[in-house]
């Protein structure tokens, strides 16, 4: 072996030693946040929610959302129901209306899902706003787990999880995987004060933080990060910070069933990155970047090099061992092991995945969005 060869073989130690340690990092960070139960006693004065649905165009899933939110245990009068319709096509105000007790507010100038978010916040008249997607399912007891981390720590923002429903196919569980990662690393960036993410499907705000931050002000040019640069703001002027660790607090959201909703989907998120500047995240997500490009760049250089077929091959064995690991203990805290069946075909898919993600967050372009076209 010459000198060259085994300078490239040490990095590839390196490379893979490094990123051990960023998935034990994040992994230890979501360990350690410590799991919301359901408390045996419940408090006397409980907390008094605006559950706040922005929609467009999901007449095909609202009324399974509500009738979750029906179902929650707990008490009617302390939840306020909100559904704002943004200017749908499809009769999803029709079916709000037809839930006793909603409250349904119908855009007539604005538009996109922020505006339709502060709709809603306009006319809430209880002190915490939770805000869902139409597409969810609430489990029954997420507002009692809310009540309980309110209680136990008055956060200003509570991060909740979200559950990729996966069917058989490779794409939705690739969906699952991609998820269950995304949510480790979320509670790890809030557990370590490092970098603030969430995802606005499910989320809790305090209306007065919310109004003293100046609500989405700064970034409704944008149609997606409604949820990133709300956290941001949040932290920014000192705003508390939680994440809501619990299985039975995440909202289950239907996984994209066609590749090219996929794609336009995560083509929308990534618009996003370019404006959400955080130097620790930016490192996690690059050196991920990294480790893909290397992989690559092995093997397309292995007919030059002959050893770097050898070292290509010990790079990805040992990742896919990590990131086998690491998902299988997130899939197991979700409940739901059966995606990891769809494992090796994921693991490859996630590097043109993650070469197409960067691209458009570095060169976004313009995108179709609930039958909007957006810049």
């Amino acid at each position: 072996m010459t000198i060259f060869e085994g300078s490239s073989f040490a990095l590839a130690l390196i490379m893979m030693f490094l990123y051990l340690v960023l998935i034990s990092k994040i992994y230890h960070g979501w360990d350690l946040t410590e799991e919301v139960f359901k408390p045996k006693i419940l408090p006397n004065e409980k907390t008094a929610f605006t559950i706040i649905i922005a929609c467009r165009n999901e007449a095909s899933n609202l009324s399974a959302c509500l009738e979750s939110i029906f179902s929650l245990d707990y008490e009617k009068e302390l939840m306020q129901i909100v559904v704002v319709d943004d200017h749908s096509t499809d009769g999803t105000a029709n079916i709000a209306q037809s839930f006793e007790g909603v409250i349904c507010v119908k855009l007539t100038e604005a538009f996109g899902k922020k505006a339709a978010m502060s709709a809603g916040v306009s006319v809430a008249t209880n002190g915490h706003l939770w805000f869902v997607d139409a597409d969810c399912v609430i489990h029954k007891d997420q507002a009692n787990l809310i009540d309980t981390q309110i209680q136990k720590s008055d956060p200003d923002f509570i991060a909740c999880p979200v559950i990729i429903e996966a069917d058989k196919s490779i794409l939705t569980r690739f969906q699952y995987l991609d998820n269950a990662a995304m949510m480790a690393i979320t509670a790890n960036g809030i557990y370590r004060n490092d970098y603030f993410l969430a995802n606005g499907a499910n989320m809790v705000i305090k209306k007065t933080s919310f109004m003293s931050v100046g609500g989405f002000s700064g970034n409704t040019k944008l149609a997606s990060g409604d949820d990133v640069f709300l956290i941001k703001k949040m932290h920014d002027t000192g705003k508390k910070i939680a994440f809501l660790k619990s299985r039975r607090a995440a909202v289950v959201t239907p996984a994209e069933n066609e590749l090219m909703a996929f794609l336009n989907q995560r083509r929308r998120w990534a618009t996003k990155t370019k404006s959400y500047a955080n130097m620790e995240l930016f490192k996690i997500q690059g050196f991920i970047f990294l480790v893909h490009l290397m992989i690559i760049l092995c093997f397309l250089s292995a007919p030059f090099l002959p050893i770097n077929l050898m070292i290509g091959l010990f790079i990805l064995f040992i990742k896919a061992v990590i990131d086998y690991l690491f998902l299988a203990r997130m899939s197991d805290f979700f409940g739901n092991r059966t995606p990891l069946k769809a494992f090796i075909p994921a693991f490859f898919g996630y590097f043109l995945y993650i070469f197409y993600t960067g691209f458009h967050a570095l060169f976004p372009k313009n995108y179709v969005w609930k039958e909007r076209k957006v810049s």
